[in-house]
């Protein structure tokens, strides 16, 4: 085992893509002045022992910055995942936000934009892409649920329930992650409580844009 890279703040979500790891940092700058400021850092796979720049922000390794206005739930770019055509698709957090990164031909960020979002999609938590289909299954921590992105950027809800109090029914908990592993989804549970202004109005059965 050996040491990547020290110095973050809230690493949160990697992806592996053409040579290199991708880690979203949730909390780039500290505080919200006046929006909360997160990205996504770059390390090539045989950098080692990187002592990232203070301020984070300021580090090269950052190739994507993104911003966020709720501050009861004050967590950016969290899950991340890349589909089969090598795009990089960033979840924010707090806000329930997806976002789309491309890459020119030598590896630079050709353009970032919003991909998916709906009243629905209340928070984008751990994710992964099904890359037979492109579609992304994301964490949807606050909705207690997990969604469904497809590449057109229609956004369903694949499983969804009620906050629960047995925790040995097998149900969803404040899911935090959502893995692809052949024809199943294995979803990790945090059972981390939202506010009750989060519970979900409804499932996802809408176009995103």
């Amino acid at each position: 085992m050996a040491l990547v890279a020290s110095g973050f703040n809230v690493a949160n979500g990697t992806a592996v893509h053409g040579g290199c790891v991708y880690i979203t940092e949730s909390v780039l700058v500290e505080g919200f002045n006046p929006t909360l400021k997160s990205g996504v850092l770059r390390f090539k796979l045989d950098e080692k022992n990187v002592k990232l720049t203070t301020p984070l922000a300021d580090d090269p390794h950052v190739i994507a910055t993104f911003e966020s206005h709720k501050k009861d739930w004050g967590f950016g770019a969290d899950g991340i995942a890349f589909d089969s055509k090598g795009n990089l698709f960033v979840g924010l957090f707090g806000e329930g936000e997806m976002y789309k990164i491309e890459f020119d031909a030598s590896g630079k960020v050709a353009s970032k934009k919003l991909f998916a979002k709906t009243a629905c999609l209340k928070t984008c938590d751990g994710m992964s892409c099904d890359l037979r289909t492109d579609k992304l299954y994301v964490a949807d921590s606050a909705a207690n649920a997990i969604q469904i992105i497809s590449p057109d950027g229609t956004v369903a809800t694949l499983s969804q329930n009620s906050d629960i109090k047995d925790k040995r029914k097998g149900l969803l908990d404040q899911p935090c992650e959502a893995l692809v592993r052949g024809n199943t989804i294995v979803v990790s549970n945090m059972d981390w409580p939202f506010p009750a202004s989060s519970t979900p109005s409804g499932r996802c059965r809408q176009r995103s844009r």
